[in-house]
């Protein structure tokens, strides 16, 4: 059994690959956020949060060369919409960034506050 606590909440569990699938067995922790969900949804749902937070910085990363993981701040506000600030990136990107935040994969799903 894999343990394993994601950088977007408290939850902590365990879980096992089958099938090349992760597959939840144990539970030690569960955050706030997720205290409501059942063992069967908890899993999907904090990957599905980890994958929003890193395609949306890879989607930056791959529309403007020289942003860098420094640049990137994330939050999951109570709702678990993504927060996205940026430091040191000048007007013109964040206004590309902006525009990336309503693509229909982003679309309300990310708050980016430039």
């Amino acid at each position: 059994m894999i343990k394993w606590r994601p950088d977007t909440c408290d939850c902590v569990f365990g879980y096992d690959m089958e099938n090349d699938h992760p597959v939840l067995k144990k539970i030690f922790n569960m955050c706030s956020a997720h205290n409501s969900l059942s063992f069967g949804d908890l899993l999907a749902k904090i990957l599905q949060e980890n994958r929003l937070k890193n395609e949306f910085f890879g989607t930056i990363q791959d529309t403007i060369a020289d942003f860098k993981l420094e640049d990137y701040k994330w939050s999951f506000d109570n709702t678990r919409k993504l927060n996205v600030d940026v430091t040191g990136i000048q007007g013109g990107n964040k206004n590309i960034i902006k525009t990336l935040g309503n693509l229909d994969k982003f679309k309300d799903k990310v708050n980016f506050n430039g």
